[in-house]
């Protein structure tokens, strides 16, 4: 089997009860759906979209993917 990685972007939302009170929550969202990338390439990928002011404060997640090889 070969490994593969998606980046996968964490935004924080908040619910509100009934009652009127917040509760925070983590929904995730897939950034990337048809790209996959090494270990090593995402992590790089994550650093490098993290250093543009854009970006700074958001939260991203990489995910493993195995995919059977053929033989």
């Amino acid at each position: 089997m070969k490994k593969f990685y998606y980046i996968y972007q964490v935004i924080d939302t908040k619910i509100t009860d009934v009652n009127g009170k917040s509760h925070p929550t983590f929904q995730v969202y897939e950034e990337f759906k048809e790209k996959t990338f090494s270990e090593h390439s995402a992590v790089e990928w994550i650093l490098l979209h993290l250093k543009n002011k854009k970006y700074k404060k958001n939260k991203y997640t990489i995910k493993a993917i195995y995919e059977k090889l053929n033989g």
